[in-house]
């Protein structure tokens, strides 16, 4: 986060790790992890690894981040979690990353832009719904997105993370 803070914003193709960029989770540390007995809240930023020169394809849409509830592995987790919210910031209906390409270096470009993604177990909802242990997995993807649709990212590979839950459960 201070790296971003830290650049030199001047020029209008370096990202700026704000509230307007990255939702709540752009604020202060305190906002991308709560530990509070209703709610465990946190925050995972995304952004594509920098290539020199590449450049999205305009034709095909504006580059924008998505993320979904994923099978995992093992093909156990858990694709509709009562307990778990995920929200992408921002919505890929306000994304433009476009602007941010093609990188050439630091100086010119700053650092890649990010997407975030907060994860939130609602404690109540998780204690009467989800057995100890379950596993939640995440997958992020980049896509193309034009007219509602989205087309992933040729040669570019997931984001995936898990979730798991390993507090009370009613009737333990």
């Amino acid at each position: 986060m201070d790296k971003y803070k830290n650049q030199n914003t001047t020029n209008e193709n370096k990202f700026e790790w704000s509230t307007t960029s990255l939702g709540a989770c752009g604020g202060k540390p305190e906002a991308f992890a709560v530990n509070s007995d209703d709610m465990k809240k946190g925050c995972f930023f995304l952004g594509l690894n920098r290539i020199y020169n590449w450049a999205p394809d305009a034709d095909k849409g504006k580059l924008v981040f998505d993320c979904s509830f994923d099978a995992g592995p093992a093909g156990s987790g858990n694709l509709d979690p009562a307990a778990v919210e995920m929200t992408v910031q921002p919505s890929i209906e306000d994304q433009s990353l476009d602007s941010f390409y093609p990188w050439k270096s630091l100086n010119a470009n700053g650092l890649q832009p990010l997407v975030a993604v907060e994860i939130s177990i609602v404690l109540n909802e998780a204690t009467k719904t989800v057995k100890k242990d379950t596993e939640t997995h995440v997958k992020c993807l980049p896509y193309y997105y034009s007219n509602g649709e989205k087309t992933q990212v040729e040669d570019s590979s997931a984001a995936k993370f898990q979730v798991i839950y390993q507090g009370k459960v009613e009737g333990e």
